[in-house]
């Protein structure tokens, strides 16, 4: 697999096999342009969790995700929602899409939607999350909570509200940057669980 270069199900497989100790990734952020051999071959051959996000979710259509068994995230905004679905985005759209995979949807806005046989509506953040990296790091947080909680559903809607409620703190004392976001969300976890 050449840097750069990670473009077939070859380079999906051999990434599986360096990746066995790892029982969540996140595929997407900084894949673009991503390849779809790529990014279905990490869909069917990882047996873990998985976060799909921004580049993985524009070369994915729903039936490559429904044969999956594992908990399975789709972190799309707006764009990446209606391009996925062919739908409009709202609630009802997004519970279909969770229905239809099987996978766990957070629809990015506000408020952000979370779908999964369940659903939820998450108010906290707002227009100051939207920045370049934020979804990034909403991905991650996202990853670290599956990956340590025993429910996905429950998992999921608490990272996003804990991503909501670190950038509206951040938002009451300057603007709101990546590596800000990143810092606040340790502070706003511990406060959570006090």
């Amino acid at each position: 697999m050449e840097v750069g270069g990670i473009e077939t199900a070859d380079d999906a497989a051999s990434l599986i096999k360096r990746l066995e100790r790892f029982d969540t990734i996140i595929v997407g952020p900084g894949l673009e342009p991503a390849s779809k051999a790529f990014v279905n071959g990490l869909v069917a051959g990882f047996g873990g969790a998985l976060v799909l996000d921004a580049g993985a979710l524009n070369v994915l259509t729903p039936s490559d995700i429904a044969a999956r068994k594992a908990t399975t995230v789709l972190t799309p905004h707006t764009g990446e929602f209606n391009r996925l679905s062919g739908e409009e985005p709202t609630p009802a759209a997004a519970a279909e899409l969770a229905a239809s995979t099987g996978a766990i949807v957070v629809l990015k806005g506000n408020p952000t939607i979370v779908a999964a046989g369940r659903s939820f509506v998450i108010t906290s953040g707002g227009p100051e999350l939207a920045t370049i990296g934020s979804g990034d790091v909403l991905a991650g947080l996202i990853g670290a909570f599956v990956s340590t909680l025993p429910d996905p559903v429950a998992a999921v809607a608490s990272a996003v509200h804990i991503h909501g409620v670190a950038g509206q703190v951040l938002d009451d004392v300057s603007v709101v940057t990546t590596p800000d976001l990143v810092a606040a969300i340790g502070p706003t976890v511990a406060a959570y669980r006090r």
